[in-house]
């Protein structure tokens, strides 16, 4: 990343424990942390409502919605 190559990265099927984990690791040691998370969502399945989007929020991350629109994931 400092060779300005990679702009951010990002989690993929991650808890959201390994998240904050990753997270904290990274404010710690003093590297780039998490910038998206990509989440199934559609209007049948809202389960990123109670932890993904208020951890995104916390840590200032961006949050990748993808999913059909009737589709339970």
């Amino acid at each position: 990343m400092s060779s300005g190559k990679v702009r951010a990265i990002g989690s993929s099927n991650t808890l959201v424990s390994d998240i904050v984990d990753g997270q904290w690791v990274a404010e710690r040691h003093g590297l780039r942390r998490f910038r998206t998370d990509p989440a199934p969502y559609s209007l049948l399945n809202r389960g990123i409502e109670t932890e993904i989007l208020p951890t995104a929020q916390r840590f200032g991350m961006g949050v990748i919605a993808w999913g059909r629109w009737a589709r339970a994931c």
